[in-house]
């Protein structure tokens, strides 16, 4: 494996310079990321200008993802949560959606609302929101689909809540997103309203986050199998530079690299995960030498496990 040395790293790893940050501002919304059916999370203060598109690479950055699969969100209304029935259930979803609301042609009409009131599911989101969009809204189910790139938390959340995307049908607590990547192995985050006052007006205008809280990492992305020596998601360790938003600047500038290993989340500059590259082939290379030579090779169970854990980039 890794005979190439730009498969040890690859550009994947690092984000694109493409990203268009948001409009500044003062006013910020406190929000929390449950990363579904683990105890990992992330407590962070966005800009209400964040798109949903600035909110995609947010969330590759601080859970580690490679940013190599599709990926997409559903805002709903209506959300109700696991409270207090399981520690590892806080801040997950346990219901949520609505009927779609009926159509011009169907007030009126009995046999219609007759029909939507039997057969329109009651889990529908309001919007879904895609990278591109093709067609505006669901031919079968009629759901609204928004581009990410034009659709800003502050037409989510409201501080007055009539004008939240409810239009006032339910709290601001009550709305959520759901936010899935890899939509074979479906990772999900889920997006709640932090408790308290989630509203906050800095003393000047910003357009970054302030990271909070975080516990824990996902599992090793693009495994299939355990990885020998990886601990349980929530006991992985949040280095102290993932706090310091000069790291994000640098990841949405293709500067620096985020990721989800054995013990950790990863947070590297270009230059600190070269030289771990590089680190990676000299030993792999005298593993080779060893095994031409007929020597006994001490260092294979370690090389297996590191194998193991960088196998994601093998597979870009």
């Amino acid at each position: 494996m890794f005979d190439d040395p730009d498969d040890f790293f690859s550009g994947d790893e690092l984000q694109s310079a493409s990203y268009t940050p948001p409009r500044m501002t003062a006013d910020y919304i406190q929000l929390r990321f449950q990363l579904a059916r683990f105890r990992v999370y992330r407590i962070a203060q966005l800009p209400l200008t964040f798109t949903f598109a600035n909110l995609h690479t947010l969330i590759q950055y601080m859970f580690g993802r490679s940013d190599s699969h599709l990926h997409h969100a559903e805002v709903f209304p209506n959300v109700v949560l696991f409270d207090g029935e399981s520690e590892a259930l806080i801040g997950t979803i346990k219901s949520c959606g609505r009927r779609r609301p009926l159509e011009d042609y169907e007030l009126g009409n009995p046999s219609a609302i007759d029909h939507w009131r039997r057969f329109s599911p009651e889990n529908q989101p309001i919007y879904r929101v895609q990278p591109k969009v093709t067609h505006r809204k669901d031919m079968f189910d009629r759901v609204m689909t928004m581009e990410e790139k034009g659709l800003t938390l502050e037409s989510i959340w409201s501080h007055n809540e009539a004008n939240n995307v409810s239009d006032g049908q339910c709290s601001n607590a009550r709305i959520a997103i759901i936010y899935t990547y890899d939509l074979g192995d479906e990772w999900t985050v889920h997006i709640t309203c932090d408790q308290g006052d989630i509203f906050h007006h800095l003393d000047a205008p910003s357009n970054l986050p302030i990271f909070k809280l975080a516990r824990g990492a996902p599992p090793i992305e693009h495994v299939q199998w355990d990885v020998i020596g990886e601990e349980e998601a929530e006991d992985k360790t949040v280095p102290p530079r993932f706090f310091d938003v000069s790291y994000f600047q640098g990841y949405c500038e293709g500067k620096i690299t985020s990721a989800s290993r054995k013990t950790k989340l990863e947070i590297l500059t270009r230059e600190e995960a070269e030289d771990q590259r590089l680190e990676y082939l000299r030993r792999q290379k005298e593993r080779r030498d060893r095994i031409a030579n007929g020597e006994q090779d001490e260092d294979e169970d370690e090389d297996d496990e590191e194998e193991e854990e960088y196998d994601d980039f093998d597979e870009e």
